[in-house]
Formats: C-alpha cells, sequence, structure tokens
C-alpha cells in the first residue's frame, strides 16, 4: 500500500470490547485511538473519532470510504458503531464498508495453518469461524459451546485466535496452538481491509448485521396486573 492514497479511509469498531478508531490519510497521517469500556460507547466514539481526525489534520468532509464491523459481536456495541456508519456515511455521501468481525480479526494474524477465530460471547458458548491459509472462510459464523466449536473443525491442524482464548482453552483439548489474545480488533487493519474490498469494487456490500442469537433479554418476574374487561 502506498504511504500517500488517493482517498481517506476511517474505520471504527465497537462491536467488541470496546472502541477501536483508525484512519489512514491521503495526506500521509495513520491515527488510531483505542479504549475497553462495556457500557461507554454510545457516549465515546464520535469524539473519539473526532480525536483521530484532528490529530491526522483532516476534517469529517475529507473522509473518502468508510469501515465498519457487522459483527458477530456485542448486541448493543453492534448497533451503536452501525447507526453512526451508517448516519455518518449518508451525511457524507460516501460508501460504507461493512466488515465481518471475524475476518477482521483472522487478518491480525500470521500463520502457514488454517485458523479458527473464536469471540466471546459473554455466555457459555463462543462465536467461531474457520479460515484456510490465505485467510478466506472455511466455515460461515456461527455460535457454539465449546466442543462444537471443534468438533465443526474442517481440518485435522489449525492454529486459534481470538478474544478469550484463556477461557476457551481450558474448556478442549486438540490438536491446536493459541495465538496472541487480541481484546479489541486492530483499527488500521480495518481500514486497510476496507480500502482494498473498496477498490476491488465491493462499494456496496451488505451492512446488515451478522446476529448469530438473540439479544440478551428477559421476562419481569414480577406478576403482570390484567385490565378488567368492561
Amino acid at each position: 500500500m502506498s504511504d500517500k492514497l488517493k482517498k481517506t479511509v476511517l474505520a471504527f469498531d465497537t462491536a467488541m470490547g470496546g472502541i477501536s478508531v483508525g484512519v489512514i490519510a491521503s495526506n500521509g497521517h495513520v491515527v488510531s485511538r483505542q479504549m475497553e469500556t462495556a457500557r461507554e460507547q454510545a457516549s465515546l466514539l464520535v469524539p473519539m473519532i473526532q480525536e483521530v481526525l484532528d490529530e491526522a489534520q483532516i476534517e469529517f468532509k475529507d473522509v473518502g470510504v468508510l469501515g465498519c464491523n457487522i459483527g458477530p459481536g456485542s448486541f448493543t456495541g453492534l448497533r451503536i458503531g452501525l447507526t453512526t456508519a451508517r448516519v455518518l456515511s449518508l451525511s457524507l455521501d460516501i460508501p460504507l464498508i461493512g466488515l465481518n468481525t471475524m475476518e477482521v480479526m483472522a487478518h491480525h494474524y500470521e500463520t502457514d495453518k488454517p485458523l479458527l477465530i473464536v469471540l466471546e460471547t459473554k455466555r457459555k458458548d463462543f462465536y467461531f469461524q474457520y479460515f484456510d491459509t490465505t485467510r478466506t472462510d472455511l466455515t460461515a459464523p456461527s455460535a457454539g459451546l465449546a466442543q462444537s466449536v471443534i468438533d465443526a473443525a474442517p481440518c485435522d491442524i489449525f492454529d486459534v485466535g481470538g478474544d478469550c482464548l484463556d477461557r476457551f482453552k481450558s474448556m478442549v483439548k486438540g490438536n491446536f496452538d493459541t495465538l496472541q489474545n487480541w481484546i479489541l480488533p486492530d483499527p488500521i487493519i480495518m481500514a486497510q481491509m476496507s480500502l482494498v474490498k473498496f477498490e476491488a469494487g465491493m462499494k456496496n456490500n451488505s451492512t446488515d448485521p451478522i446476529y448469530l442469537r438473540d439479544a440478551d433479554v428477559s421476562v419481569s418476574k414480577k406478576r403482570q396486573r390484567k385490565l378488567a374487561q368492561s
């Protein structure tokens, strides 16, 4: 990738364990910010984007391509990130590139083996997807208990990456090595992927969120009052 781009690329994520924002600017500046937070994405995302743009010495109007993770990930985080991305895309009239969180995480690793990505769900199960040595998907994004993740392996030998490797490794045994644990995705990797997809003609790829299970909701245990029939 050349040092100077024709289009400035802004990418961000709130689907995982916090906020990640990065920009690769046409003026040569590359800037990123990350913060681990479970509840403050809605109030901190836009100010963090502004900080990154300010440091890169550009304005919103200079952004030419926008990238955002579409899941799987935190239900609330996905909604915050995608809503912000869609508003920016419409207001700036620029293309929005939707990124599969699993594919993004797969590009964090250099290994000559097939790769399994496992992500935290905050439940007993895991989000997971298998990729070949070129980071092309071997399976679709899925959710399952630890042993079912291993049972779904399309190959005998593979490495494992993701954001919950200690928990996953403690629950299964198998012929695999765990790599570096990434709590947050690198937003510069996201920006690079967004640019590649944009230049490949994916200007209108799907930005529908990838939900692999329902949101965490519960039914009140309080007895419900009924209105008397007239």
